[in-house]
């Protein structure tokens, strides 16, 4: 599996959420899911923080 889809799947997210917490459109969270277009370096960035370990929700606001 990408590892695009792997990672909103985690998450639960749709398409278009990944697409807004990684500044893209939902078109092109597809094409990247698909293999269909290239990633950009920032978007590289920004899907590394996003698996990065999150804390649990209680312990965020600490």
């Amino acid at each position: 599996m990408n590892r695009i889809k792997s990672l909103r799947d985690a998450r639960g997210w749709s398409q278009a959420q990944m697409a807004e917490h990684l500044g893209l459109d939902r078109s092109s969270v597809s094409r990247l899911e698909r293999d269909a277009q290239p990633m950009k370096k920032a978007t590289l960035l920004l899907l590394e923080q996003l698996e990065a370990p999150q804390p649990p929700a209680d312990q965020a606001a600490s």
